[in-house]
């Protein structure tokens, strides 16, 4: 019997090669999500390196706090990164200081005829400190006390989105009381978390309508990570694809960057929260009040690694644009160690429960800021 023509063997093998190659990829694709998503402990024990999220997303993904949680064993999946018990269907949790539904301080109780000071921010604004060391004990046991009622609005975690929803929804309860307010942000994270739906807990998310309006997405904020993954499911295709591009970064760089869309996502980020920070100014100008914004930095914008982070110049340019006063943190720190020398460390929490906010004496050195602005001794203003 005569062999086919040498085109059609090389087609039969190709097609087979081709075959093959794909039943090897799915393959693949279906060994790492059993290794990386099934609950079983052959699976665990399988999956074991591969189970960070980190390896497949980033920080400013959706899809990253979604496997962080789906990472941790299902008994404990619930609870894992519940921000204590106080949930709310607005802001996705609140602090244990402010009332539910209402949004009123608990502190506000003895304001007598005092000015109400309010503060508005994430965790380096709650401190990780105890309260009494935190911003509202220092300015109780300041020469403040007697003229200004201090009332802390800040809540761990939150993003800038929750900031502005925190205050949007709080500041009439105090808006005939001529409040000073001040917006607080941290800037190596709050603007990367108004572009998710979940960090560690489920949260609020805006998008921009054609436009450029804000836009909440509608219902309550689900309660509950189960309630969550049901509503917004995990938008991974490929975690094989994802592995080589997230964990082993094997593709050349310029690729890199295109396949991780971190420019379009950058882009949707500052879009995003510039238009929440004009919200904002426009909210306190429609009240006529007194406000300053304070900058708050971690560590590591004392380190090489920053150089590159494009986060703070953005935001200060904004601010200069809407003609927002505000100080700098980072600027008051650097004042401080040219006097007293002192190191990061001191400034810092370098290990443990609070890793990485402001020491007591660093709560301290910052509450210059709180001063300087209610004294409008502003880092600048227009």
């Amino acid at each position: 019997m005569a062999k086919p023509p040498l085109r059609k063997r090389l087609l039969r093998f190709s097609l087979k090669l081709l075959g093959a190659l794909v039943v090897g990829l799915v393959l693949v694709e279906l060994g790492f999500r059993f290794a990386a998503l099934h609950d079983s402990d052959l699976a665990r024990k399988l999956g074991a390196s591969i189970r960070h999220e980190h390896l497949f997303a980033d920080r400013w993904q959706d899809d990253y706090w979604k496997l962080r949680t789906l990472f941790v064993p299902p008994e404990y999946r619930e609870g894992a990164y519940a921000p204590d018990k106080h949930y709310d269907e607005l802001l996705g949790w609140r602090s244990r200081f402010v009332l539910p539904e209402t949004y009123e301080h608990e502190d506000a109780v003895d304001m007598g005829d005092r000015r109400p000071v309010l503060l508005y921010g994430d965790s380096f604004a709650a401190c990780a400190t105890p309260a009494d060391l935190c911003w509202q004990g220092i300015f109780r046991n300041s020469d403040l006390a007697d003229e200004y009622r201090f009332l802390n609005y800040g809540r761990t975690g939150f993003g800038f989105d929750q900031i502005y929803l925190q205050f949007i929804h709080s500041i009439d309860l105090y808006a005939d009381e001529d409040p000073i307010v001040i917006i607080s942000l941290l800037v190596d994270e709050d603007l990367d978390r108004s572009l998710l739906t979940l960090r560690g807990w489920p949260k609020p998310h805006f998008t921009l309508d054609a436009d450029g309006a804000l836009r909440l997405d509608e219902g309550p904020v689900p309660k509950g990570f189960e309630a969550y993954i049901e509503r917004y499911p995990l938008e991974i295709t490929s975690y094989a694809w994802r592995y080589l591009v997230y964990g082993k970064r094997m593709l050349p760089e310029t690729w890199q960057r295109k396949v991780m869309g971190r420019q379009a996502t950058f882009a949707e980020m500052r879009a995003l929260n510039a238009r929440i920070l004009a919200e904002i100014e426009l909210e306190l100008a429609a009240r006529d009040l007194e406000y300053f914004v304070i900058l708050f930095h971690s560590k590591k914008h004392f380190g090489p690694k920053n150089k590159n982070n494009w986060r703070e110049p953005f935001f200060i340019r904004q601010l200069q644009r809407l003609r927002m006063p505000y100080l700098s943190s980072k600027r008051r720190l650097r004042e401080d160690q040219k006097t007293s020398h002192r190191t990061l460390k001191d400034y810092y929490i370098f290990e443990g429960e609070g890793f990485g906010h402001y020491t007591p004496l660093g709560n301290e050195v910052m509450f210059e800021m709180i001063r300087r602005g209610i004294a409008r001794d502003y880092d600048w203003s227009p």
